[in-house]
């Protein structure tokens, strides 16, 4: 899609990447939250001066209008035949809005519901990942081919976020992912 890779990619200014973080072991301050603000706000600002117009046409929309138009140049009489997963998901679903009668067949694998505000997003993403964690522990504690097969993976959990806090962010998405 736009703004990645080989496509006219999003340019920003390195020496402005954010070095302000979110606390991962206690809820921020305001003072530790108004330093991530203006920290990604600059960042982002830069973006914006080095990418230009660019920047402002890079949503779902625009990539399903680029789709129609390869659908066209390639097959104009047939109907997209696509397979998106995680976030183009966003892609594919923007498109079969837009030109529905132009779909022959679309799979969407990990869908990204971008109806619903980001509170309610966030908190399907909180459950989800608690329910992968949930149904990790039970294959461990079934499977002896576990690493961690008879010890408190909650605990174990604790621990590798007490030892390495950018951990969090990590455990659960590699949780969500396995084939337990």
């Amino acid at each position: 899609p736009r703004g990645i890779g080989r496509s006219s990619p999003i340019r920003c200014d390195p020496a402005m990447v954010p070095t302000a973080e979110m606390p991962l072991d206690h809820k921020p301050t305001q003072a530790e939250f108004e330093a991530v603000a203006r920290a990604n706000a600059a960042f982002i600002k830069s973006c914006a001066d080095a990418s230009g117009e660019l920047l402002w046409h890079l949503s779902a929309k625009d990539t399903a209008q680029d789709i129609e138009r390869i659908r066209q140049a390639l097959s104009p009489a047939d109907g997209i035949v696509s397979y998106a997963a995680s976030y183009g998901s966003a892609y594919g679903a923007a498109y079969l809005e837009a030109y529905p009668a132009n779909v022959q067949a679309l799979i969407l694998d990990g869908v990204v519901d971008h109806t619903v505000d980001f509170a309610t997003f966030s908190a399907r993403n909180v459950m989800s990942v608690q329910d992968a964690f949930e149904r990790f522990a039970q294959w461990c504690a079934r499977d002896a081919k576990c690493e961690l097969h008879g010890k408190d993976l909650g605990a174990a959990f604790d621990n590798a976020i007490a030892r390495e806090p950018k951990t969090r962010t990590l455990v659960p998405q590699l949780l969500a992912t396995g084939d337990h």
